[in-house]
């Protein structure tokens, strides 16, 4: 069926059953309420995974998506849609929907440079930001972020940004995006 603010599941519950009372509920009453909860409750998963090591990636000092992904995993292409080329995860045709949001990022990045990474909704840095200084050659530098609860338009692209204070490249050893969409209330 639909998922759907659970505020309108169990309005139309009420509606069906307990108000309707008159003991005449059959199956065609029940069926579309039940598949609409189980729908609503569900959690949907999309991730974007990077597994093999790139060299020399440029970072600027404004936030910028420079991760190409290896593999995804999840998105039914209905509530979180996966772009690997893009490395973007689109969230719902519906506004409103809230979502449990995480990356992690391993590189190498330049000796006391600091790094900056944060989820990009449409392009713009959302909700909390996580630092690191770089530790220079072969001496990784590990960021991660969840954010919980995030809500969005509809069909806000979501991604990770990385900026530095200075100018210069980085080795992405491995990143991950996940999207996870979760029951929600009306907004």
């Amino acid at each position: 069926m639909t998922r759907r603010f659970l505020d309108n599941v169990r309005s139309d519950i009420n509606t069906t059953i307990v108000v309707n009372g008159t003991g005449d509920i059959g199956a065609e009453d029940l069926a579309p309420l039940m598949l609409d909860t189980i729908d609503s409750c569900v959690n949907d998963e999309a991730r974007l995974l990077k597994e093999v090591e790139e060299i020399d990636v440029a970072l600027t000092t404004s936030y910028t998506t420079p991760i190409i992904y290896d593999s995804s995993e999840g998105g039914d292409a209905t509530f979180l849609k996966v772009n690997l080329g893009a490395g973007t995860i689109t969230t719902a045709t519906t506004a409103g929907f809230s979502y449990d949001v995480a990356l992690f990022i391993s590189f190498i990045g330049i000796n006391n440079t600091r790094y900056d990474a944060s989820f990009l909704q449409n392009g713009v840095p959302v909700g909390l930001e996580t630092s690191g200084i770089g530790f220079g050659n072969n001496d990784p530098t590990h960021l991660s972020l969840t954010s919980t609860s995030l809500s969005t338009a509809s069909n806000s692209v979501i991604e990770i940004g990385l900026k530095a204070d200075v100018a210069g490249d980085i080795d992405i050893l491995a990143a991950a995006l996940r999207v996870d969409i979760i029951p929600t209330n009306n907004p």
